[in-house]
């Protein structure tokens, strides 16, 4: 099967800080199909390389808006190229956009991979405009709709979008993320208190300030925070630990590549995620296979998957992440319940082979049908 995989951004494996559209065209090409990774970033003196078994091409962008690209090499490499499928993802990036106009005149297959339906990077007003205008556009131009859960499909349907959807769960590396005695060798963080960990963009749609703000709450000689990811609002972010008093209890590790997360995950105890909207993010699976009980907003599609392994709270209300922190915490036994019951929930539904195996039959069978 000859494959073109689109993506706004190059990531590079496991030097990336969200590898999974790398993996998945490595994966899928060590099965033996053919597979080409186009991604909108420039490089003149490369343009085009062999990375374990599969090429990526690089186009450059003619403008950028809202941190997402516009290239017109992209339509021109998808016009000239005979593939037997196009995968493209997320609906918010002009690609996606491009190649989903492009298939209302051709006769290739097009996937899209649903990352999330509102944008955690731009205000929400405009993204739920942009979902119902757009990104139903895209939605409905292509022949088949992977989904993280039940949730997004529903809310797909919602909007009026009446494309065949297959639910395919996020997955992760689930011998990489495992519980583990850590050597320390990179990240050496306080071992003498507990450890609590914040992984994602540094964006509005994220709200890492109630990580802060539940910082501010708690008992600070009991707790470190730690904030792992970078983003617009990191100054913020910095100075409100200054306002609040926290700056020697939490602390930013900035982007961290892939490669060093399991390090990160393994010294840690606890996972908050205070996200406003989200599709199912991988961090969320990474903390959950390497054995941390997960905080996280009592989002929809959470519902039936968090309060097995820990506990959810209304968006923006960092007393009761705080309150959690310290239930959790205080309780050995639940602990382990959380800890336990999250790793064996990865294991069973969330492996990154199960991910890469039904992905690739399912668009098998969308180039046979």
């Amino acid at each position: 099967m000859k494959i073109l995989r689109i993506s706004q951004e190059l990531y590079t494996g496991y030097d990336s800080h969200n590898p999974h559209m790398y993996a998945l065209s490595r994966d899928q090409a060590k099965l033996g199909h053919d597979v080409v990774h186009l991604t909108i970033s420039g490089d003149d003196e490369q343009p085009l390389e062999n990375v374990d078994r599969f090429r990526i091409v690089r186009v450059d962008s003619d403008f950028t808006i809202l941190q997402n690209s516009f290239s017109s090499e992209l339509v021109n490499y998808v016009q000239n190229n005979d593939f037997d499928v196009i995968h493209v993802h997320s609906h918010l990036y002009f690609s996606s956009n491009l190649v989903a106009l492009l298939s209302r005149f051709g006769d290739t297959p097009l996937a899209i991979t649903n990352h999330g339906l509102i944008s955690s990077s731009v205000p929400r007003w405009f993204a739920e405009i942009h979902l119902r205008t757009i990104g139903k556009f895209t939605f409905s131009s292509a022949d088949l709709i992977f989904c993280y859960t039940n949730t997004d499909s529903d809310r797909i349907r919602e909007i009026g979008v009446s494309t065949p959807v297959e639910i395919i769960p996020n997955g992760v590396d689930v011998d990489r993320f495992r519980p583990i005695e850590t050597s320390k060798q990179e990240f050496v963080l306080d071992d003498r208190k507990l450890n609590v960990l914040f992984v994602g963009r540094l964006v509005d749609g994220k709200n890492p300030e109630d990580v802060i703000k539940a910082a501010s709450i708690i008992d600070g000689d009991k707790y470190h925070f730690y904030i792992c990811g970078d983003g617009p609002l990191r100054g913020e972010l910095e100075s409100l630990t200054q306002e609040l008093g926290v700056q020697d209890c939490v602390h930013f590790l900035g982007g961290v590549p892939n490669r060093d997360m399991p390090i990160v995950y393994s010294e840690c105890d606890l996972f908050v995620l205070p996200s406003r909207a989200e599709g199912f993010p991988r961090s969320l699976l990474e903390a959950m296979a390497s054995g941390l009980p997960v905080i996280t907003t009592d989002l929809e599609q959470y519902s039936d998957i968090v309060p097995k392994v820990g506990e959810t709270v209304p968006i923006a209300d960092p007393d009761s992440i705080a309150d959690s922190i310290s239930r959790i915490s205080s309780n050995s036994s639940l602990f382990k319940e959380y800890s336990e019951q999250a790793r064996e929930l990865v294991e069973e539904h969330y492996s990154w082979k199960k991910t890469v195996d039904d992905t690739t039959t399912s668009l098998m069978n969308l180039v046979t049908t």
